[in-house]
C-alpha cells in the first residue's frame, strides 16, 4: 500500500518507482490506485494499472474492485 497525501505534497522517493516497477513487472501484479477526496492522478499514474475515486465507487464495483 502506497499513501500519498497531496496536502503534504509528498514525492517517490529516488529509485523507488523503477524498483517497483521492475518488481511489478517480474512478479506481475497489478496496482490500483484509489483516490480518496482529491482528483490528482498525477503520482498514482506513475505505477497505476487503474486509478479510481472513491467516491463514484458503487458497492458492487468496490467488491469486484477487492476480488471480493
Amino acid at each position: 500500500m502506497y499513501l500519498y497525501d497531496e496536502r503534504v505534497r509528498t514525492r517517490l522517493k529516488p529509485g523507488f518507482l523503477s524498483g517497483f516497477l521492475d518488481s511489478k513487472k517480474s512478479k506481475e501484479f497489478r496496482v490500483f490506485g484509489v483516490l480518496i477526496q482529491s482528483h490528482n492522478t498525477e503520482t498514482l499514474k506513475k505505477f497505476s494499472d487503474e486509478i479510481v475515486r472513491v467516491d463514484e465507487l458503487l458497492d458492487a464495483e468496490a467488491e469486484g474492485l477487492m476480488g471480493i
